[in-house]
């Protein structure tokens, strides 16, 4: 039977299988004695054996059922995983992820290496010399199993009906008869062998006659881990049936309903290629663009028949907008599922002791940031392991506990995610920066009076670092130049706090999806910008008796809070950079609506506009460095008639209105 046509779902699902395995074998390094995280490695052992063996790939299935030897032993005798066989297994891992990159190569399979079968043959012989009850035997998946060689005793008749749900029932067919035959021989096939690997076979009525010295329980135990079935009996024939009657409650029948499957049930999702799902988004994002053309259109022509028409499409368009954005979030463990055997590995060679809690991981974002986070987030974590956490004795001479601690937090805020990293490592001596820099000829005017977040933006420099030494993983500033451009191309930023002896924290700030944006025009003197809808609080017409001025500018009655009023074409043009006595103290003449953005509980601005001119749903697009490097801009926009709009970062805008203003709003 052809079974190249299934690779693409073998390979989806093996590296699932694989995902879960490494992340229940990092569960057993801080847990060793966890009963079910030992049942789900075996678990998954066992799957990607019985898959691998399948589809011919015989070197990975003998590699699976070798670390399956081991960890049957842990299953069904209970004795606690040492350090050197998480190794081991975390290893053999690895080699599958190998084997399986292979076969996405179509290059041909290398056997694991002899030093890992050994050392996993060597371990189970120890554990038959620790007189365990019986011990699982080595078996040799190139020859015939053991079983076939000793007294075949029993014998039993299986019968199944395959799920009507199931699109391959000539495979799921195969699949069962080559599950059974790892318990013995099959001396009867209904449909024959020759038919089922020629994939001739359409019904979903099987029937098979098993000959094997395993017991009843165990074909159960079996058939319990099947899918796609309706239904499975399994009962005894021939002259066994009468003892077994006695063993098995009368030879009762035993019936596995689907919903009794522990694997799983109806198969209620489908999986897509990423291109595919990319070309929806575009799609979406274009019939976007084409309504706000109809909707401009529509209010020119004042055609009430056209008006009522838009508003049905526009409503269509909201609506598959909004399923399409279901499907492209996805959660963040995708990105950080790997992250703590990467922290385990470094901490490992460097000989340091660490914990790394993840929080948040169930936070969901926009599948294309969540890929370009990969590396930098990768990079800040070896910085934080390699270079943040001290070695244990340095820690005890510190008066420090000798297990670093590691913490990774993924929380939303309105349309923004913060990724924070933190360390309680040693810190960044903000002196010791100071002197790298000058070193570097760095040119930065007023240094010496440099602020700590000033000090520490330094480190973001291309090429700098304050370690003396080189190392293979990582040096503090060393590549963070690389992340702060990536964060930058996402329309995000980041920061770094520190105190040394303490630690270090790094704040990642983007937004949450890629795509789609609602944002708030606004028109100024002599162009069109854009503001992200969820951090405006409120657009008003700008009323003199909410105006009031004082030495350090104008501020503006929001509310019961007076907050910082500034011309918004004069921050974005960096009028308002200079001396707190030369500050602005009116708005320019044509300034007549006022737009309120920022947070509530940590800063709010007033921005002065010429006016508003309502809101629009937009495609999100990157600005390049060049742009980026001229103004406060977080992307850029096409509306719908062809008119180019630039979407104004408020975290920036806020960021460039004088310290001394914000110091007047802490008076009020």
């Amino acid at each position: 039977m052809d079974m190249s046509k299934y690779k693409s779902l073998f390979m989806s699902d093996t590296s699932d299988h694989l995902d879960s395995l490494e992340r229940e074998l990092l569960q057993l390094d801080q847990q060793p004695e966890n009963t079910e995280s030992i049942n789900e490695v075996f678990r998954h052992l066992h799957s990607i054996k019985g898959m691998a063996s399948s589809m011919g790939y015989e070197e990975m299935a003998h590699l699976a059922h070798r670390l399956e030897d081991l960890m049957s032993f842990h299953r069904d005798h209970g004795p606690a995983l040492t350090k050197q066989e998480v190794d081991l297994l975390l290893n053999g891992t690895d080699e599958l992820r190998k084997q399986l990159k292979a076969i996405a190569d179509n290059r041909p399979l290398d056997p694991a290496p002899q030093e890992l079968m050994t050392a996993v043959d060597q371990l189970v012989r120890n554990k038959k010399k620790e007189n365990i009850s019986q011990p699982v035997e080595i078996e040799d998946l190139s020859s015939e199993p053991p079983e076939l060689q000793d007294d075949l005793s029993n014998s039993f008749v299986v019968e199944a009906t395959i799920s009507k749900d199931s699109s391959t029932p000539a495979v799921r067919a195969f699949l069962v008869y080559k599950r059974l035959a790892e318990f013995g021989q099959i001396v009867e096939s209904e449909p024959s062998l020759a038919n089922l690997r020629a994939g001739q076979f359409s019904g979903r009525s099987i029937r098979f006659c098993i000959q094997t010295r395993r017991a009843l329980t165990e074909l159960k135990r079996m058939a319990g881990t099947l899918v796609d079935l309706e239904h499975i009996d399994i009962r005894p024939v021939g002259q066994q049936a009468d003892q077994m009657a006695d063993d098995s409650q009368k030879a009762q029948t035993i019936e596995v309903q689907a919903e009794e499957l522990p694997s799983r049930t109806r198969a209620t999702t489908v999986r897509v290629n990423t291109e595919l799902l990319d070309f929806f988004v575009d799609s979406v994002g274009e019939l976007i663009t084409l309504r706000s053309f109809f909707e401009d259109l529509s209010e020119r022509l004042d055609v009430a028949a056209m008006r009522e028409g838009v508003r049905k499409f526009g409503k269509v368009v909201h609506r598959l907008h909004d399923r399409v954005m279901e499907v492209r979030m996805v959660p963040i463990s995708l990105l950080t599922q790997r992250l703590p055997r990467v922290c385990r590995d470094i901490a490992n060679s460097r000989g340091k002791q660490i914990r790394f809690d993840i929080q948040g991981e169930n936070v969901e974002l926009d599948r294309a940031l969540v890929e370009a986070l990969d590396t930098p987030v990768l990079h800040l974590l070896r910085n934080s392991v390699d270079h943040g956490i001290e070695t244990p004795e340095e820690r005890v001479a510190a008066g420090k506990d000798p297990q670093g601690k590691i913490s990774l937090t993924v929380q939303r805020s309105s349309d923004r995610v913060i990724l924070t990293l933190s360390d309680d490592g040693q810190g960044i001596d903000p002196q010791k920066v100071l002197v790298k820099a000058k070193q570097m000829k760095i040119r930065i005017s007023e240094m010496d009076v440099l602020s700590p977040g000033d000090v520490f933006d330094l480190i973001f420099r291309p090429g700098f670092s304050t370690r003396t030494g080189v190392s293979e993983i990582s040096g503090r500033g060393v590549g963070l130049d690389v992340v702060r451009k990536a964060l930058g191309d996402l329309g995000g930023r980041v920061a770094v706090e520190s105190t040394p002896g303490q630690g270090t924290t790094f704040i990642l700030d983007m937004p949450l999806t890629l795509a789609i944006l609602q944002v708030l025009l606004v028109e100024l003197k002599d162009c069109l910008l854009a503001l992200p809808a969820a951090r405006v609080h409120r657009a008003l017409t700008l009323k003199t008796e909410q105006v009031s001025k004082n030495g350090q500018g104008m501020m503006y009655l929001f509310g019961e809070k007076k907050i910082p009023l500034v011309d918004l074409q004069g921050l974005i043009e960096g009028r308002y950079v200079q001396a707190a006595d030369q500050l602005p103290s009116c708005l320019p003449e044509g300034v007549l609506e006022t737009v309120v953005v920022g947070v509530e509980d940590r800063a709010l601005l007033a921005l002065g506009v010429k006016h508003v001119s309502g809101h629009r749903e937009v495609v999100l697009k990157g600005v390049g460095s060049m742009l980026k490097s001229l103004g406060p801009f977080g992307g850029s926009a096409v509306l719908g008639d062809g008119q180019p709009v630039l979407v104004l970062d408020v975290d920036e805008l806020i960021g460039r209105v004088p310290s001394s203003l914000w110091e007047t709003t802490d008076e009020q």
